[in-house]
């Protein structure tokens, strides 16, 4: 596992160099189109960041509520925390770590599976979102259609089983799913938000556009402190769909990487050095 995310890290890099010297690549127009971004931008996307993160925590309250009533703070600080352990860590693996830190022994397995079960409703979001966004962007509006009808039943039927399974009587995954897709909406829409400015093209083609993004580089495994690259990678072959050049699309990637990804890791890091874990956790 390890060595196919350093093949995956390194065939990302080559295939950039060799798409930065087959384009004429200019690193002035990069940082000429972080210019052009108007001040209120710089204000608003740390804001959303932090707004996908409150509805995160949300998520990860009424996961845990069987286990232990916390309180809305706490969850941010169990969420924040995880996020920085799990920036260098493969497979998210230190999400899971964090957050059974601050449970008991005796309750970490359950804590680990909600954590699991909260993991697979955003990429249940993910996938759904990415594959109905990559139908409409190639004029398959129907069958997309089609696709969100069957999953949403898919998910219906799945529930009583999904709730057996984490032992956790109150779990609604429905509920639960409602709020991984109002934290995807709500991430996404840094990435529409810029490509809306950058971009001639249609909000849908947009909105398609980013889905499928996200749908490419979540089945790609990497560390977090890579998704970049990933990102990058990706990112180039929707420039034709969008219209961009590759500087364009580096400068909104490099910008939303450092807001969605740094920003969180860095609150995260500050929240661990200066909150202790309960006595609880350790014991």
């Amino acid at each position: 596992m390890a060595m196919g995310k350093i093949l995956v890290i390194l065939c990302c890099i080559i295939y950039l160099v060799w798409h930065i010297q087959s384009e004429d690549f200019q690193w002035k127009l990069v940082h000429d189109v972080l210019l052009k971004i108007p001040y209120a931008y710089w204000v608003a996307l740390p804001l959303i960041s932090l707004a996908s993160w409150l509805v995160e925590s949300k998520k990860w309250q009424i996961l845990v509520r069987d286990l232990r009533l916390i309180r809305f703070r706490e969850s941010v600080i169990h969420n924040l925390a995880a996020q920085a352990a799990s920036f260098v860590t493969p497979l998210r693996a230190g999400e899971f770590a964090v957050k059974g830190m601050y449970f008991p022994k005796n309750e970490r397995k359950r804590a680990l599976k909600a954590v699991f079960v909260g993991n697979m409703s955003q990429m249940f979001v993910t996938i759904v979102a990415g594959i109905c966004g990559l139908l409409f962007l190639f004029h398959y509006p129907l069958v997309a259609l089609l696709a969100l009808t069957i999953s949403g039943l898919l998910l219906y039927l799945l529930t009583d089983k999904i709730n057996r399974w984490t032992s956790q009587t109150s779990l609604s995954i429905i509920k639960i799913t409602g709020y991984s897709a109002g934290r995807y909406i709500i991430f996404s829409s840094c990435w529409w938000i810029l490509l809306a400015l950058v971009s001639d093209v249609s909000v849908w083609q947009i909105i398609s556009a980013v889905a499928g993004m996200y749908l490419a580089s979540s089945m790609i495994p990497t560390l977090q402190l890579f998704d970049v690259l990933i990102k990058w990678t990706i990112g180039s072959f929707f420039t034709s769909y969008l219209g961009l050049s590759l500087e364009t699309i580096t400068a909104l990637i490099a910008l939303l990487w450092l807001n969605n990804q740094v920003l969180p890791v860095v609150m995260g890091c500050i929240l661990w050095s200066t909150h202790r874990t309960t006595n609880t956790a350790f014991v």
